[in-house]
């Protein structure tokens, strides 16, 4: 068995991995995380199902929702590492496997938007969604790759009271990209 390492997972979970040998290794210890807190809140869960004991009943049943919540924001990290699986695959030269991470050696054309309608009684949100076609030039062998990605331009909501919008220019979730930031 693998031995992790709790007191530094979030450390390095903080820092980018380089490369998809780094993400694997983060990507095997977040499920192993992820199955042991499902695993505690199932089985306290089904403790506090059959104890009868108002007190032990109580705490097995916050320890049971306390491990599944924490085990939904393993899950939800397990797909933030798959985001950066893609984005890391993209951004590697298929031919020699160098880095094709310096936008300076990348061009791009916005080749799509759509926005994306959601409301309730108190509010209306709609997301934009772009989807850009990344042309890179490997700087180490001169292979060009090309990839679609879509990413969030932001959000505009709208209230009783306001309007709010956060939407990000075309040029700056590129950027963002090339700089390990995921606009999703």
């Amino acid at each position: 068995m693998q031995k992790y390492d709790p007191k530094t997972y979030f450390k390095r979970k903080k820092t980018p991995p380089k490369s998809i040998e780094d993400l694997k290794s983060l990507r095997a210890e977040t499920k192993f995380y992820m199955m042991i807190l499902f695993g505690v809140g199932v089985v306290f869960g089904i403790l506090a199902g059959i104890i009868e004991i108002a007190a032990l009943n109580a705490l097995f049943t916050i320890v049971g929702v306390a491990g599944l919540m924490a085990g939904c924001y393993f899950w939800l990290v397990l797909y933030a590492f798959d985001r950066v699986e893609k984005r890391l695959k993209n951004l590697t030269c298929d031919k020699c496997g160098g880095s094709l991470d310096d936008i300076s050696c990348a061009k791009w054309e916005e080749t799509s938007r759509r926005w994306q309608d959601s409301n309730d009684k108190n509010q209306a949100v709609s997301r934009l969604y772009v989807t850009v076609e990344i042309t890179c030039t490997c700087p180490e062998c001169g292979e060009v790759k090309t990839f679609r990605e879509t990413l969030c331009s932001g959000k505009i909501r709208v209230t009783s009271m306001s309007v709010r919008d956060t939407l990000v220019s075309t040029d700056k979730i590129v950027e963002d990209y090339f700089n390990g930031l995921i606009h999703a």
